[in-house]
């Protein structure tokens, strides 16, 4: 199980996805408690699953094996410390497919989802904090699945399969050879105080200085969650998408969408006068390359 989370929160899945799934099918903790948000991270974060014990700050290797490989740790860990994602952890959760990626094409406001009855579609926030006239809303079903259905066929093309194939040109790679070899250089100074082959000043500049290398790292990997996630999307996208926490979903769409302040993300524009049935045409999304 902890390998699972481990792979879906590099995916792109959220803590919060993981856990409701879990205790949806049953899987309780070594307490026979409902899984939180707050108890796996603490589990994915602690350095006993990648095989490690830490004494003073520093980590050794342990004589139990890991459970996942190092380098999977370092980026999990990476992912759920970043100060960016604690602040939008903050307050309510999405319940909508395209809320915070969709955008009024009149006013440029956020579309939020919208349900009366049976209907649901995105509506503009501006329209439905009553700051405004009418701009656009728009039934969800039609919008969802066209960005979808162009979501897939793109990760079916032979151009995304060429991409891909190319795991050398993963900048994330580079950045976990260099955190294995930062936490080695640790190791061994570790070593030389202990023989008396360094003064401990010395040590202590080489300790902080190793130190920021590896912090400006995980910083890096923090921030390549959009190349992380578009590496795992599965190439039978189609088949598994609903089989996918909302949270996945949302995740595969943010990586492969320009949002702003980059691009414009999905705009939606109102359709001429009396036109009932959908219009693709209305529809704009700025992609990445």
């Amino acid at each position: 199980m902890i390998r699972e989370a481990t792979s879906r929160i590099l995916a792109g899945d959220s803590l919060r996805g993981i856990c409701i799934d879990w205790n949806k099918r049953g899987v309780a903790g070594t307490t026979g408690q409902p899984w939180a948000t707050r108890t796996l991270k603490r589990v994915l974060t602690s350095p006993r699953t990648a095989g490690l014990r830490e004494h003073n700050g520093n980590l050794y290797p342990a004589t139990w094996s890991p459970i996942v490989p190092r380098e999977q740790w370092e980026a999990v860990k990476a992912i759920l410390e970043d100060p960016a994602r604690r602040t939008n952890d903050r307050g309510g959760v999405y319940r909508y497919l395209l809320t915070g990626m969709a955008f009024c094409g009149v006013c440029g406001n956020r579309l939020v989802g919208i349900r009366k009855g049976d209907y649901f579609g995105y509506g503009c926030a501006k329209t439905e904090r009553g700051e405004g006239g009418k701009c656009v809303q728009r039934s969800a079903a039609p919008v969802e699945e066209l960005i979808t259905e162009a979501l897939f066929l793109a990760v079916e093309s032979p151009e995304w399969d060429r991409l891909a194939d190319r795991p050398a040109n993963d900048p994330a790679r580079g950045l976990h050879e260099q955190l294995a070899r930062d936490q080695g250089l640790l190791d061994r100074l570790e070593d030389k105080i202990a023989q008396e082959l360094i003064s401990p000043e010395a040590a202590m500049r080489n300790r902080a200085e190793i130190e920021r290398r590896m912090d400006a790292a995980r910083e890096k990997l923090a921030r390549l969650g959009d190349s992380r996630v578009t590496a795992r999307v599965p190439r039978n996208l189609r088949v598994v998408w609903p089989h996918l926490s909302l949270d996945r979903r949302r995740a595969i769409l943010k990586a492969v969408l320009k949002l702003p302040p980059e691009g414009k993300g999905i705009e939606v524009y109102p359709t001429g006068p009396g036109r009932r049935a959908f219009d693709p045409n209305a529809i704009k999304v700025t992609w990445r390359a």
